[in-house]
């Protein structure tokens, strides 16, 4: 009974306030968030803005975290960018972070440790073609870009990687 006499901002404010305590979210996501459980836009609007002047919430931060998060998961630079928008990350916020986060070496060095860690995976087709084609779907699903599963997957056959 008590939460029916609340100002609607602070139950916003509370209610954000248990989101942003279970994981960090991008100002996109609270806001959608908020919208779900019935907040006015204004309402909304007010919360947000409140969250981001004291510092509750910062998307550039947000942004690299989760960049780095996911980097280390093993995705690619195409992943990485559709979870991010996924998230609400501006593309100003994206471009930044993706500028000089990573180069094209360590781009590959990620594809082929990708590959690595499914050699076994991959070492069960006897068909050279057939396995080259399982490789370059695998990292295409992974998010990497065509140029890197080609330069990652010729690495990977290297005779020198075969043992």
């Amino acid at each position: 009974m008590k939460n029916e006499n609340k100002d609607p901002f602070q139950k916003a404010y509370e209610t954000s306030g248990r989101l942003l305590s279970r994981r960090p979210h991008s100002a996109g996501e609270l806001t959608a968030k908020l919208r779900q459980r019935g907040f006015s836009p204004e309402v909304i609007g007010g919360t947000v803005s409140k969250l981001l002047s004291c510092g509750f919430l910062d998307d550039a931060k947000f942004a690299e975290a989760y960049f780095d998060e996911l980097k280390a998961k093993g995705f690619g630079v195409m992943r990485i960018k559709m979870a991010m928008k996924k998230r609400g990350i501006s593309d100003d916020i994206l471009s930044e972070i993706m500028q000089g986060k990573i180069s094209p070496d360590e781009e590959i060095e990620g594809a082929v440790a990708a590959l690595v860690k499914r050699k076994l995976h991959f070492s069960r087709e006897e068909d050279p073609l057939k396995r080259r084609q399982k490789m370059f779907r695998y990292l295409a699903s992974r998010g990497f870009q065509s140029s890197v599963i080609c330069r990652a997957v010729g690495e990977f056959n290297e005779p020198a990687r075969e043992e």
